[in-house]
């Protein structure tokens, strides 16, 4: 199991949120939703708001980052091994740093910097953390292991070593033990969503898929939204992808089904962003299937949680134009 999954981004469903029609608003809509799921990058990158270099306040691990979630990695390795060179280089700068290396077939030049690193830097979580996720992306399990070991040793909250231990364990089969260190991963980083895309991962290879639901209704539950909803968001995705899968079949009622899976699984952890993209779907499913009246009310939900969405304002002044 890759360690790295792709990232969720809010920006493009604020985007949905603001946008204005033209030409046929579903499959707008579908296609910027798709592109919400499936060009995340690989890194979980906390500079991916800016996206052009010559933004004022784009850094040095925001071009590294950049280059790397576009596969630039000969152009993202020279950054990095200057970034992860400061003290206090933190585990995603680490991590960027060992998968450009490896991007570019250069782990053994890796290994080098971070046994360097090491040695400079004893008490450094993150770069026993690297050191762990060179041998992995090696096939070292084991030596895998001993690293990350090491490094929660030092720094029991990086949650990034405990996720990386728990791909380790994953595919070594250990899918009880693999989702025990997933668990603290999540626990100590519930906003990153890869923990919980490899949670799902572990549960599917176990054969036990429901246990991932399971874990959602039980954290919705107890009342920690905060987790609850990385559950939400995975489910989510995969019901959308159900949905656009439906809607190219042309069968709307199977679409609209998954559809209201999204909206009752937002609701439930109370994401308001996205709440306003399912309904707004939904609008446009019963507006492509003549059912004006029910896409008038959901248009109405909309403009209630988020009055300045333009798209569904225009969509109701079609259908009821002022005086």
């Amino acid at each position: 199991m890759n360690c790295d999954v792709f990232h969720l981004n809010d920006l493009i469903i604020r985007s949905i949120m603001n946008m204005r029609p033209h030409g046929k608003e579903l499959i707008i809509l579908t296609v910027l939703l798709s592109l919400q799921f499936l060009l995340f990058p690989l890194t979980a990158l906390k500079a991916e708001e800016n996206f052009h270099q010559g933004r004022p306040g784009f850094s040095l691990s925001d071009r590294a980052q950049l280059a790397l979630a576009n596969k630039e990695y000969e152009k993202a390795i020279p950054d990095f091994v200057q970034l992860v060179q400061e003290e206090g280089a933190d585990s995603y700068i680490v991590r960027g740093f060992v998968k450009a290396f490896y991007g570019a077939d250069r782990l053994d030049e890796a290994d080098e910097v971070l046994s360097h690193l090491a040695k400079k830097y004893p008490q450094s979580s993150e770069i026993k953390f690297g050191q762990g996720l060179s041998a992995f992306y090696q096939g070292k399990q084991e030596k895998a292991e001993s690293f990350f070991d090491s490094s929660l040793k030092l720094d029991s909250k990086n949650a990034l070593a405990w996720n990386a231990w728990s791909a380790v364990l994953s595919e070594r089969g250990l899918y009880e033990l693999a989702v025990e260190k997933n668990w603290k991963a999540i626990r100590n980083d519930p906003e990153e969503s890869i923990f919980f895309v490899n949670l799902r991962h572990i549960y599917k290879q176990m054969e036990h898929p429901e246990l991932f639901v399971g874990k959602y209704k039980e954290q919705v539950e107890k009342g920690e939204m905060g987790i609850a909803l990385g559950f939400a968001k995975v489910l989510a995705r995969e019901l959308r992808q159900e949905g656009f899968k439906h809607y190219s079949q042309q069968n709307l009622d199977l679409t609209i089904k998954a559809f209201l899976k999204i909206e009752k699984i937002y609701k439930e952890v109370r994401y308001i962003s996205g709440i306003v993209p399912a309904l707004f779907s939904l609008g446009l499913l019963y507006d492509e299937k003549g059912d004006t009246a029910t896409s008038q009310l959901y248009y109405q939900q909309v403009l209630d949680l988020n009055p300045e969405h333009l798209q569904a304002r225009d969509k109701i002044k079609k259908v009821f134009p002022e005086e």
